[in-house]
């Protein structure tokens, strides 16, 4: 079930918190996108101890983050062993592209989201997080280009931090397929 009544997800996440964390084991970062309406597209929590079956946490009201002026997409989701906290960060669409970083010491509270990156639009698409271990982090996104997703090429980009929050300038990755 969606905040919206759509039931239509994209960009789902899973991460998976150690045993005592929380009563779940895996959680799922998702934003509704009904028939490709952005306006309805804001990141949501659910967990499970079932990966067949997704509930909303108790005191939780999903989306978990409220969106302003744009819209906001594209969550990834981490487990931080240092700091003991689930990591969601989110896309922000506006006259940038901006990925914001919200926190959760219990899967239920989530801190005021914190902008960690921005480009312009849209050269910073589905950024997908990797911690390696407490200084070691990895970000790839997919840079679109000024027109998006109807843009006739795209580029993967990565980029690197020491802690989560502050990253490296892009780097472009070799990948390349037919057509």
């Amino acid at each position: 079930a969606t905040f919206d009544g759509s039931g239509e997800v994209v960009h789902p996440d899973v991460a998976r918190v150690p045993r005592g964390w929380a009563p779940a084991r895996r959680f799922l970062a998702v934003t509704p996108y009904p028939g490709g309406d952005v306006t309805r597209e804001i990141p949501s929590i659910y967990e499970s101890g079932d990966p067949a079956e997704w509930d909303v946490p108790a005191g939780v009201t999903n989306p978990i983050v409220k969106r302003g002026k744009g819209y906001l997409s594209d969550p990834d989701l981490l487990f931080e062993p240092e700091r003991r906290e689930l990591w969601m960060y989110f896309r922000h669409v506006d006259e940038r592209n901006s990925v914001f970083l919200t926190a959760s010491a219990d899967g239920t509270h989530w801190s005021t989201p914190t902008a960690v990156i921005s480009a312009p639009n849209h050269e910073l698409v589905s950024p997908a997080v990797v911690r390696v271990s407490e200084n070691t982090w990895h970000m790839w996104a997919v840079n679109a280009g000024p027109v998006g997703c109807i843009s006739k090429s795209t580029t993967v980009e990565h980029r690197t931090s020491t802690d989560g929050l502050h990253w490296s300038s892009p780097q472009t990755v070799d990948v390349s397929g037919p057509g």
